[in-house]
């Protein structure tokens, strides 16, 4: 019986038992015995042939191996013959009395009058296995430190690799902190009293390399560090956090227990560790950087009127939004397309206490039945065909924050149960599962249909209804914010031209009064679009009336608008009975097409036709 013992290097105190017959030794997965030197090529390096008491040995490739210090082709294998791989050493033993085993199980070689401790592991026939453990705790740890949302949690979840790693250690993080120009200390879980060594300290901010010192009474470097000697300190490893820009931190991690010492393979995992660090630390410190920057803007934007003019019609809303906003009520907008029902909703979000929570929307009309409610719900793995992964739902995207239901008169009545149960209970089930997720998030929501109809059609649940409807805010047309007319365009110009690098023209007061005697059935959107198209078409510096294309409906709308004794239910009917009757001429009574142009469900568009007696045939 021969063996293959490790003598230094990566390989040292491991033993491979040669069996009769040929034994490759190499990278690749098929070789007996597997080496993890990246710089070496895939195929195997030697071959060790045993047949009966002969062994020979035969190099494989043009890597360079040597035969007690000699380059070789082919030879045989005599005893105590030392094979060379870079800086891997193998002693060949052909005599089985070296090795002694005692009776736990440990393995001495016996060298003249001292013993060699090996390990009692078949090291090498595991190897491979070693190798992809490796790859893939390399890559539950990348996974754990790019999820850290903050400096504080990715300390803790570096802590917390370290501990799982080195269990006896003690370990140190230094981070850069920009508010005190200073690096700072964090040791989560060691004693105040385990600091690092400034000569060590020194030594990996200058140089920029980590260090490793598996025993420092032996090592030139540090003996003499008394800093190190009193905290009873034997082995230490310390890591420099680098990015393109700077140092960002420093990793220390040390054994005071004499039974423990860092090697290479801890020093490579370390090295790895910290360059994986490296990069989720400045992705952090990037995420924390923007979301300051993001809060200030917010700030900023909130301490001005997100709407624009001063009419007394919007300054109601501001009032409205500024009462209801601090509280936690569910608030019901309704109003017009086009009349900034989503910015009255994020307004409200963003002066609550759910500011810097998420805020999430929701159109309602786009999706179908099914998809809507797995998009509110979200949906477990198999939940329905096609589910092939689990989904997290809008809902529980928006925990702690504000979820906005646009276009809410849409929900079908399904859906509506299932809402209504969470605005209840705070609680809801993701489908295809019997689990309650429980949630505290607010709801918005915005409709420009009577809902009040839609309830006496059933087609409206009346507690949803009632629900959603904790406070109500109605938002104005722009017919009747006449007076807000000229800000509104005066934006609208210098955004455009901002945006576009052009000369801010000036607007005629013969184009002003125009605009201002208009309808606006598509409201503030409908606006913006008119002026948008006016830039394009006229490049001079000032807006004329001629330069103006409104729609006859709009210029209809506003004699509308100036009928006496009508009341809001009674200008609403009249108005949407004008509108759809217009919409199916425009389109030819094609429902499909007055769906797409009026962005209204097919389905809704079908029971608005119903109530307004209007039949689509008559205008194909």
């Amino acid at each position: 019986m021969s063996f293959l013992m490790g003598k230094s290097g990566v390989v040292k105190g491991s033993l491979l038992k040669l069996v009769e017959g040929k034994n490759l030794i190499g990278q690749d997965d098929g070789n007996c015995l597997i080496l993890l030197e990246s710089n070496l090529n895939k195929k195997p390096l030697f071959e060790i042939t045993v047949s009966n008491n002969h062994v020979k040995i035969n190099n494989l490739s043009k890597e360079n191996i040597f035969l007690n210090g000699n380059n070789f082709e082919k030879d045989s294998l005599k005893e105590n013959d030392e094979i060379e791989i870079n800086s891997d050493f193998f002693r060949y033993i052909s005599d089985e009395k070296s090795i002694i085993s005692t009776e736990d199980g440990t393995l001495f070689f016996c060298e003249s009058d001292r013993f060699i401790i090996l390990e009692n592991k078949e090291k090498f026939k595991n190897i491979s296995e070693t190798e992809n453990k490796i790859k893939d705790s390399f890559y539950e740890t990348g996974n754990i430190l790019n999820s850290s949302g903050s400096a504080k949690s990715f300390v803790e979840n570096i802590d917390n690799v370290i501990v799982k790693k080195f269990p006896e250690s003690s370990f140190l993080f230094i981070l850069w902190d920009e508010k005190e120009s200073a690096f700072v200390k964090i040791n989560k879980n060691s004693s105040e009293k385990f600091n690092i060594s400034r000569t060590l300290f020194s030594t990996v901010l200058s140089e920029k390399k980590a260090i490793l010192s598996q025993d420092i009474f032996k090592d030139s470097r540090f003996r003499n560090i008394e800093s190190l000697h009193g905290q009873s300190i034997n082995s230490i490893m310390c890591a420099p956090l680098l990015s393109h820009r700077a140092i960002l931190g420093i990793m220390y991690v040390s054994f005071s227990d004499f039974l423990y010492e860092f090697n290479k393979n801890d020093f490579d995992f370390f090295c790895r560790l910290a360059f994986q660090a490296s990069i989720a630390l400045e992705n952090v410190i990037t995420k924390e950087s923007l979301n300051k920057e993001n809060n200030t803007l917010r700030k900023t934007i909130n301490s001005e009127r997100p709407f624009i003019g001063k009419s007394a019609a919007i300054e109601k809303i501001f009032n409205l939004i500024k009462r209801v906003a601090p509280t936690d009520l569910n608030v019901l907008i309704r109003g017009e397309t086009g009349t900034g029902k989503e910015l009255a909703a994020r307004m409200i979000h963003d002066n609550s206490r759910r500011k810097d929570n998420p805020f999430i929307c929701v159109n309602c009309a786009v999706l179908s039945e099914n998809l809507l409610e797995s998009e509110l719900f979200g949906h477990v793995k198999g939940a329905f065909t096609g589910a092939l992964e689990n989904k997290t739902g809008k809902l529980e995207q928006s925990e702690g924050g504000t979820l906005f239901l646009d276009e809410v008169g849409e929900i079908p009545i399904k859906t509506q149960v299932k809402l209504l149960r969470f605005l209840q209970e705070k609680e809801f089930e993701k489908v295809g599962s019997n689990k309650k997720i429980k949630l505290n998030v607010r709801i918005i929501s915005a409709t420009n249909c009577d809902l009040e109809e839609a309830i006496k059609d059933n087609l409206f649940r009346e507690d949803f209804y009632y629900r959603l409807k904790s406070f109500n805010i109605l938002m104005p047309p722009l017919r009747i914010r006449v007076d807000d007319i000229p800000m509104l365009v005066d934006f609208f110009i210098k955004r455009f031209c901002e945006e576009n690098n052009r000369i801010v023209p000036t607007v005629s007061k013969d184009a002003m009064e125009i605009l201002q005697n208009y309808g606006w059935p598509g409201n503030i959107r409908e606006l913006k679009n008119i002026i948008e198209e006016c830039l394009v078409l006229n490049m001079d510096s000032v807006i004329n009336k001629n330069d103006i294309f409104l729609s006859d409906f709009g210029l209809g709308g506003k004699a509308c608008d100036k009928g006496k004794n009508l009341s809001f239910r009674e200008a609403v009917f009249q108005f949407e009975k004008t509108y759809f009757s217009e919409l199916i001429k425009d389109a030819g009574g094609n429902i499909t097409k007055a769906s797409k142009i009026s962005e209204i469900d097919r389905t809704h568009l079908h029971n608005k036709l119903k109530k307004y007696d209007i039949n689509p045939n008559q205008y194909r």
